[in-house]
């Protein structure tokens, strides 16, 4: 089995228990999933990364620096049952009950566990327990690294070979994914940090999110969708919601439908406040002569940028107000 990555190049996957795993149709899924919650129905030459891309990606990392079949299949699985629009959902339904039954919702889970049942192999309850995938901010593990560069790739721009320059300098100890060169680490930390700030608080992007958003949150109240079709693909939602658009806001029907513009705004006059809980920086660990180190301890330069980009980050959390402004 192999694919062709945009960071890593070919990859192949040759162990049966994740071939099985990556061939069900509830991986496959993840290929309608998008990773940016629907902002590429409008930016069709960008935004374009899906779920099952990073979720392979997760994987390949994983397996390159040597993590047990266990770790490698938890970094497979770990975005299989998103909801569509990926992170939209979550604002949406904040209730405990439906990431707690999430996954039975979603159809063929069934036949995932059982791969995973018959291979041996038990998985942590909660698979942001995996260290070697997930880390506290602002360390990094499989997840943070991939999602970082492929972050950068949508909406920047392609760094030829990059993904595989980060690839062959990454090492696992003790459960920590670790870089072993100042120079690429540093690259990758400014990168993803700068990826962020286009992604979460560009205000072109923000209209979208709260449309789709409104959508969802009408859809269920006058139950033009029930919970069940939260694990359609995107498409699947969003046609389904559509096709009841004369019951939802107009407004956020316009959204996908004609142009605009997004201008500052006022308390007293704004169509949005823009906001994010959303917290992505990084200031990753190294081995170094011997040593685990985070990058800001053997980098002056690098930890004065890095304290600037985290305020940076934080005043913005406190929100901004727009205006959209349609142009038709």
């Amino acid at each position: 089995m192999q694919f062709d990555d945009i960071l890593y190049g070919k990859i192949t996957i040759k162990n049966p228990i994740i071939q099985s795993i990556v061939a069900t149709d509830a991986f496959q899924r993840l290929k309608e999933i998008n990773q940016y919650g629907g902002v590429n129905f409008l930016y069709k030459d960008s935004y374009q990364t899906t779920r099952f891309e990073h979720s392979i990606g997760v994987w390949h990392i994983l397996a390159t620096v040597g993590a047990s079949i266990e770790v490698q299949i938890a970094g497979l699985i770990h975005d299989i049952g998103h909801a569509a629009f990926s992170h939209m959902v979550d604002h949406v339904l904040t209730d405990e009950d439906f990431h707690h039954d999430s996954a039975h919702l979603l159809p063929g889970i069934a036949e995932v566990h059982n791969i995973i049942e018959k291979a041996g192999v038990t998985l942590k309850n909660d698979l942001d327990d995996y260290t070697e995938i997930k880390a506290k901010l602002p360390l990094v593990g499989a997840d943070r690294i991939d999602y970082a560069m492929r972050d950068y790739y949508a909406v920047i721009g392609h760094k030829e070979g990059f993904g595989k320059s980060v690839l062959n300098n990454l090492i696992l100890q003790n459960g920590k994914i670790l870089f072993t060169d100042p120079t690429i680490c540093r690259e990758f930390a400014l990168d993803g940090t700068d990826a962020l700030t286009e992604l979460v608080y560009a205000p072109e992007i923000a209209p979208i999110y709260a449309a789709l958003m409104k959508m969802i949150d009408q859809g269920l109240q006058k139950e033009i969708i029930a919970r069940q079709d939260l694990f359609l693909t995107d498409k699947g939602l969003f046609n389904k919601l559509m096709n009841a658009r004369d019951q939802l806001d107009q407004t956020s029907i316009k959204i996908f439908e004609e142009k605009f513009r997004v201008e500052s705004g006022t308390q007293q006059d704004h169509d949005f406040f823009q906001t994010s809980d959303k917290l992505r920086y990084f200031d990753p660990e190294l081995f170094i002569d011997g040593e685990i180190k985070t990058l800001s301890k053997i980098d002056p330069e690098f930890k004065d940028t890095f304290e600037i980009k985290v305020q940076e980050i934080h005043q913005r959390q406190k929100g901004e107000y727009f205006k959209v402004i349609f142009e038709n």
